[in-house]
């Protein structure tokens, strides 16, 4: 996810389950919070798979604080609750059973397909192959490419 004052962008990737590219998007819209924006983010994306028949999904997202309130061990953002119920219900149709936390260094395709969204002015662009650029991190997450972490001490 990339933000900027007043318009949130994110991208998308759907994956087979050897890591291979099936489609990915660029999306850009209006959230008042983080975690409204991923939380519509996903909300976006499992309509898009339901559109497609893509079943027994993994969702996979580097915001821990989606990951807690999806998995219901967050209950204290109420006024997301209409959008918390949605994004469950469509977990729960997609076949999905849980919402997996990654570290941010595992979502380098998705934050490339956003910067895509940040240049361009159409709300939502799907991609049926890996645009220019990706290959190369598509093929590292197949690989299991490790990234270095900064991890900073806290007394």
């Amino acid at each position: 996810m990339r933000e900027t004052p007043g318009d949130i962008r994110g991208g998308a990737i759907f994956r087979d389950k050897n890591g291979r590219w099936i489609e990915g998007c660029s999306f850009s819209f209006q959230a008042s919070n983080p975690l409204e924006t991923e939380l519509r983010a996903l909300e976006l994306a499992l309509r898009w798979t339901e559109s497609k028949g893509i079943p027994n999904i993994e969702v996979q997202t580097d915001c821990k604080e989606m990951e807690k309130a999806l998995n219901g061990t967050n209950e204290s953002n109420h006024q997301l609750g209409a959008l918390k119920v949605r994004c469950r219900e469509l977990i729960r149709r997609s076949g999905c059973t849980t919402v997996i936390h990654v570290f941010r260094e595992q979502n380098f395709v998705a934050d490339f397909l956003a910067l895509i969204a940040a240049n361009r002015r159409e709300p939502c662009i799907i991609f049926v192959s890996s645009p220019p650029g990706c290959n190369t991190l598509v093929c590292n997450d197949q690989m299991g490419v490790v990234s270095e972490r900064l991890m900073l001490e806290t007394e």
